[in-house]
């Protein structure tokens, strides 16, 4: 699925959504950081 039919479906801004996944791509990468130093 595109960002664009994701933004039709939830009936949010595509900008919204690219925000949505660049904030869960950072918390992902600090888990994997966490995880390295254990």
């Amino acid at each position: 699925m595109g960002f664009r039919s994701i933004c039709r479906i939830l009936d949010v801004s595509n900008v919204t959504i690219l925000n949505w996944i660049r904030s869960f791509g950072q918390e992902i990468q600090s888990l994997q950081c966490e995880s390295k130093e254990i």
